[in-house]
């Protein structure tokens, strides 16, 4: 088959885990571009990456759309196509300086737990790992350890009263480089729209350095 007519085909299988994928591409704004990572589509959603905000993934996700019915020789523009809309998904990352450890989202008696059982008193921490018989298989009287949160997953459990329909969502932060443990640089990813996501760290920030209030 030709191209259009191998798309037509695709575009008539009722199986989602057939997907079309692109991937590479350039969004124009004013003076600079926004990468487009990836463009999928099945029979039944469309997936558009990209690096920057929501709104262009948005603008992008309507102009594809609008393509695959022209593909498939018929012209409609959005505003018709979103009739038949069902869902919108979000997800969003970025990587940030929280302004304070990621420790510091632990409660105060786990960090004392971490610093008078796990580093000292029992060293519960000395005995991870690989032992030697050099030390009869127990903890090294010369090791020294130090501890770091390297990722934390907040978990949304959400429930449709009126559906019946649920889902998990996350707030996850992760460390990605040895030399920013424990500075409070770390990678954040959430099931949000970009603006939410920033809406969110910003009050996570307040409540964490003691002015939920907004106030110094």
């Amino acid at each position: 088959m030709c191209t259009d007519d191998a798309l037509k085909e695709l575009m008539r299988a009722k199986d989602s885990d057939v997907v079309i994928r692109f991937e590479g591409g350039k969004f124009p704004i004013q003076y600079d571009f926004v990468p487009l990572l990836s463009m999928e589509f099945n029979f039944e959603s469309i997936t558009a990456r990209v690096a920057g905000q929501s709104v262009v993934a948005d603008v992008v996700a309507k102009e594809f759309a609008e393509m695959i019915w022209t593909s498939c020789g018929v012209t409609k523009r959005w505003d018709k196509i979103s009739e038949k809309l069902q869902m919108i998904a979000y997800a969003t990352a970025t990587k940030i300086n929280l302004g304070f450890p990621l420790e510091e989202l632990l409660s105060n008696s786990v960090r004392i737990f971490l610093k008078e059982q796990a580093l000292a008193g029992n060293k519960f921490a000395a005995e991870m790992g690989t032992l030697s018989a050099r030390h009869s298989f127990g903890k090294s009287g010369n090791v020294s350890v130090v501890s770091f949160v390297d990722e934390i997953h907040i978990a949304f459990k959400k429930f449709d009263q009126e559906t019946g329909r649920s889902e998990d969502n996350l707030m996850r932060f992760s460390v990605t480089a040895r030399d920013e443990y424990g500075t409070g640089i770390v990678n954040v990813s959430s099931h949000l729209s970009y603006g939410q996501h920033v809406e969110f760290l910003e009050q996570l920030r307040k409540y964490v350095l003691g002015s939920p209030n907004g106030a110094e």
